[in-house]
């Protein structure tokens, strides 16, 4: 390994010139004058390079820092792992200032780049820093340390990760665009108060290109002058977490045909600010989670908006939002002309609030009750146009009681949906009875009239599944089984060891029912989970697959979720339930049977 350290800032010329230095004492006056001229200009030209604290390892293309100089002549590049593996770090104040910098540049390279503490900087002079051209790239920002850059790449068309952690370490691209996954893949961490600026950020930039960007905990930021896409034409993902904030104009989700977007803003104080437009799939296939206290803001929303496109969100949890200060748009493109499939779902205390609402033909806006969840139109003044379905959900876990869950002026077009209670136009409400108790494995007749929902209880396990109806003057005769130990067995074989099955039922209808009526199914999984770990899946008698309910909401107790047929379907988690299954299992059917509770998170 060949390395070069100079950690007292000791660079080739400063060696030179000490030299000269010594030399001087026996020479002439007039040429001792001369001497230090032009030692005075050779330090000029090497102070702006490097300072303390630059050690060189390997493969690194000048390989002398000293060498790494940028005037109005010659602009150096400079290649970390520019054919093998190399490594820069810099610390101690030092600076660098050159032109491109390319990290793990040709195929099978890569190049690590490391600066530590306040005052070490890295500037590429209007130029682009490429953090895996085509090899291997890393970059870590630590302590303080800052790099500046013209444009910067993650993942250009090999793999590079980029790591900015601490208060006061920045990346900054004040004029340029970034890119996480151009056409390769790329991650961005920044995390513990570390800040991005960028003029305009994307997130899976072309056809093969991934990206991922994470910003996390409280103080941690990045700014966008203009505009942020997270899969513009390729898959992207962008998590915000733990009171972190990102901000741009207008935001995409997904806004090319064939891309796909993941927005997750999570947590309390965790925030997402669009001064412009919000697209959750513009013309491909975005995703917008709200969860656990975090909001998100725009002017006008937009889930689903052009012919092929969807789009959906999901705002979950006390305290989350969405704030549409122009009008929302499910399913809809520019001027309400007919767009894509939209989705738009607000559980378990969630807030979505707009100056009006239009929902498309093949799209669905869908509230939970019980919870708080509310849907606020134009301050409680705005319209709601609705040529899709507009549903009002009550799960296992809502209490009996009257609620009024949207508040808005006029309601146009189709009429609101309830399931598991009745819904009243004239005042906006809805009302809840409490569920009928039915054992498991038994089947249950009820008058919908009176009656839109049952608890059925296996006596055995003390597990509990629930179902509401869409209230009607018909009987419905239906039951609900938990499901045999050989399709369990059967689901946690693809599963695999980092997956649970959490809950599986049996659902039948045996007379009433119209195929294709909504029904909305709660099953009891437990506490202690995440709405982001759970995944729903459906048994049609032979085969498992993954179900995609838009409207799958957890209340720390029950998930659930609205299906159109029966057959069987099941819950699963990627992290365990905190307490023997079987003890929570049987306390969980006890206070069921002696009465529902919403237990908060």
């Amino acid at each position: 390994m060949r390395q070069i350290s100079y950690p007292n800032g000791s660079i080739p010329t400063t060696h030179l010139l000490l030299g000269m230095i010594r030399r001087l004492a026996a020479w002439r006056p007039r040429h001792v004058l001369r001497a230090m001229l032009l030692i005075a200009f050779a330090a000029l030209l090497s102070a702006p390079c490097v300072h303390a604290g630059i050690i060189v390892t390997d493969d690194v293309d000048p390989s002398d820092p000293s060498d790494w100089v940028i005037s109005d002549i010659i602009k150096t590049e400079v290649f970390i792992g520019n054919t093998s593996y190399g490594s820069v770090t810099l610390d101690d104040g030092s600076t660098v200032r050159v032109s491109h910098t390319y990290l793990g540049n040709e195929t099978g390279s890569a190049g690590t780049l490391t600066l530590k503490g306040e005052g070490t900087t890295w500037t590429c002079y209007e130029s682009a820093l490429r953090v895996g051209a085509y090899g291997t790239g890393t970059l870590k920002i630590t302590n303080g340390a800052s790099v500046s850059s013209g444009l910067g790449y993650i993942g250009r068309y090999g793999s590079g990760t980029v790591i900015i952690d601490g208060e006061g370490s920045t990346w900054t691209i004040p004029n340029g665009y970034f890119y996480a996954g151009y056409k390769g893949t790329g991650t961005l961490k920044i995390t513990n108060g570390a800040s991005m600026l960028a003029a305009a950020g994307i997130i899976g930039r072309s056809s093969a290109g991934n990206g991922t960007v994470i910003v996390d905990g409280e103080g941690s930021t990045w700014t966008n002058s203009k505009s942020l896409c997270v899969g513009m034409r390729a898959t992207g993902t962008l998590k915000i977490a733990n009171g972190a904030s990102v901000s741009n104009t207008d935001g995409y989700i997904g806004r090319d045909s064939g891309a796909s977007g993941t927005v997750i803003v999570d947590g309390e104080g965790s925030t997402w600010t669009n001064s412009g437009d919000l697209y959750v799939g513009r013309t491909g296939a975005g995703t917008l989670n709200i969860t656990n206290g975090a909001s998100a803001s725009n002017t006008d929303g937009y889930a689903g908006r052009d012919p092929g496109a969807g789009g959906t969100a999901i705002v979950d949890g006390e305290g989350s939002t969405w704030t549409n200060s122009g009008n929302l748009y499910i399913g809809l493109g520019l001027d309400e002309a007919p767009g894509g499939t939209g989705t738009v779902s607000i559980s378990d205390g969630g807030a979505v609030s707009a100056s009006a609402v239009s929902i498309g033909g093949s799209s669905i806006l869908t509230t939970d009750l019980g919870y708080g969840s509310s849907l606020t139109v134009g301050s409680g003044s705005g319209d709601i146009t609705n040529n899709g379905t507009l549903r009002l959900v009550a799960g296992a876990g809502a209490a009996s009681g009257t609620y009024t869950p949207m508040s808005y002026g006029t309601l146009l077009g189709n009429d609101a949906q309830a399931l598991g209670g009745v819904w009243d136009s004239d005042s906006h409400t809805v009302t809840v009875k409490d569920a009928e108790v039915a054992l498991a494995g038994r089947a249950k007749t009820i008058d919908l009239a009176t009656t839109q929902r049952l608890l059925f209880v296996d006596a055995p396990t003390g597990r509990i599944a629930g179902a509401g109806f869409m209230a009607s003057d018909s009987p419905l005769k239906f039951t609900a089984s938990v499901m045999g130990e050989s399709e369990v067995s059967a689901l946690e074989s693809i599963l695999g060891p980092s997956g649970t099955v959490l809950s599986a039922w049996d659902f039948l209808a045996k007379g009433g029912y119209t195929e294709g009526d909504p029904v909305y199914l709660s099953l009891e999984v437990g506490s202690g989970y995440d709405l982001s770990v759970l995944a729903l899946w459906y048994y049609d008698e032979s085969t498992w697959s993954e179900f995609l309910a838009s409207d799958l909401a957890y209340d720390n107790t029950y998930a659930s979720f609205t299906v159109t047929d029966f057959s069987g379907y099941a819950v699963t988690g990627t992290s365990s339930v905190p307490i023997p299954a079987a003890v929570w299992l049987l306390g969980s059917g006890l206070l069921g049977l002696i009465g529902i509770r919403k237990k908060r998170h």
